[in-house]
């Protein structure tokens, strides 16, 4: 039996929790799973629907297990860059897989 982790190379959260963005600024975060992120590189942060906020760093994370959530990954970041309304708009179709030449 092995364990199921995902490599993540975006960190993607619940609208709740992207209230007051400010960049820099560091915040906390919880995934259910085991999951990996890369260290000290840019990731864009987004919310269920893909919609992106910014650029973001991890600062770090580790692996736990919740009595009530099963195994969870919790770590810091950093915010780096808030996007403009124009770039919010590019990235999100991008990584909605919306992108096409005639999206811009």
């Amino acid at each position: 039996m092995g364990e199921n982790i995902e490599f993540n190379w975006i960190l993607k959260l619940n609208k709740g929790s992207l209230n007051q963005l400010e960049a820099p600024q560091t915040r906390r975060f919880i995934k259910e799973g085991h999951r990996i992120y890369p260290l000290k590189k840019l990731i864009d942060l987004v919310d269920e629907d893909f919609v992106t906020y910014g650029a973001v760093q991890i600062k770090n994370y580790e692996f736990t297990e919740d009595d009530i959530r099963g195994k969870i990954t919790k770590g810091t970041y950093n915010i780096v860059y808030l996007c403009t309304p124009e770039e919010k708009e590019v990235l999100t179709k991008y990584n909605q897989g919306k992108y096409t030449k005639q999206s811009f």
